[in-house]
C-alpha cells in the first residue's frame, strides 16, 4: 500500500480533536517526506513515537496498547478486504 493510502485512512467516526490531530500529522508527515525529502516510514515512526509519549501522560500503557492492537488489527482486516 502507498503511503498516500495510508495516510488517507480514518478512524469511523472520529470526534472534532481526532480528526483535527488526524489533519495535523498527515500535513507533517507530508511536508517532511514531500519538501524535506526524508523517508516516510521514519517519519511517520517518529510521529507514531511522539503520539506514544504524549499518550503516556494520560492514559495507562495497557490502555494504549489495546488502543494500537485494535487499530492494527482493523487496519489488517481493512486491508485484507480490499485484497
Amino acid at each position: 500500500m502507498a503511503v498516500e493510502e495510508q495516510l488517507s485512512c480514518e478512524a469511523p467516526d472520529p470526534t472534532p480533536a481526532e480528526q483535527y490531530g488526524f489533519v495535523e500529522a498527515r500535513d507533517v508527515i507530508w511536508r517532511l517526506v514531500e519538501t524535506e525529502s526524508f523517508d516516510a516510514v521514519d517519519v511517520c515512526r517518529g510521529v507514531l513515537k511522539a503520539s506514544i509519549s504524549r499518550l503516556q501522560r494520560v492514559m495507562p500503557d495497557a490502555e494504549i496498547a489495546t488502543m494500537l492492537y485494535r487499530y492494527a488489527d482493523e487496519h489488517a482486516t481493512w486491508r485484507r478486504e480490499e485484497d
